[in-house]
């Protein structure tokens, strides 16, 4: 299954965990094939540099390429004009369309009353958990987590909210 995952699912699954990081992870764990576009990744960086996070570019660089990792990267080069309520969320739809996606996750009310877009069906993460794993959304679901790259931790400081999260990932649970 190909899945794109909208930027607040990645934003919210990297600051807060929860169930956008239970569908983050099942993508790190390649339960699914992550499609992002290099304007997906681009706005995902620019969130996470917002000052409110306290997240320095460092911290946040070693994430997107973490997360670029573990995703097919495309450059579409169609462009739908769909969503007109929020225009910039055309670029999550444009993705989709490119990598021929089953699902687009999403928490943006703007796309999920949607329900379907050029034949792609949109969901929220709890709807992608429960429809695609059977999972009980809210809690941990994953037996294995592993961290994708080695990761300097000394590149974090505490305040850094991302490098819990790496720290949380680097080991593993069985």
């Amino acid at each position: 299954m190909i899945a794109t995952i909208d930027t607040n699912v990645l934003v919210s699954g990297t600051l807060f965990r929860g169930v956008p990081g239970n569908v983050i992870d099942a993508a790190i764990d390649r339960r699914f094939t992550l499609a992002l576009s290099r304007e997906i990744l681009t706005e995902f960086r620019t969130v996470l540099l917002r000052a409110k996070f306290g997240l320095s570019a460092e911290a946040v660089d070693v994430y997107v390429r973490d997360l670029e990792s573990h995703a097919v990267v495309l450059n579409p080069t169609r462009r739908h004009h769909i969503v007109t309520a929020d225009p910039d969320d055309n670029m999550v739809v444009d993705c989709a369309v490119e990598a021929a996606a089953d699902i687009i996750v999403s928490g943006d009310a703007h796309l999920i009353d949607l329900r379907i877009v050029e034949g792609i069906q949109v969901v929220t993460p709890a709807d992608f958990l429960e429809s695609r794993y059977r999972v009980c959304p809210w809690e941990n679901v994953r037996v294995r987590v592993r961290l994708p790259m080695p990761v300097d931790p000394s590149t974090f400081s505490e305040s850094d909210n991302i490098s819990r999260r790496i720290d949380r990932t680097s080991s593993s649970i069985e």
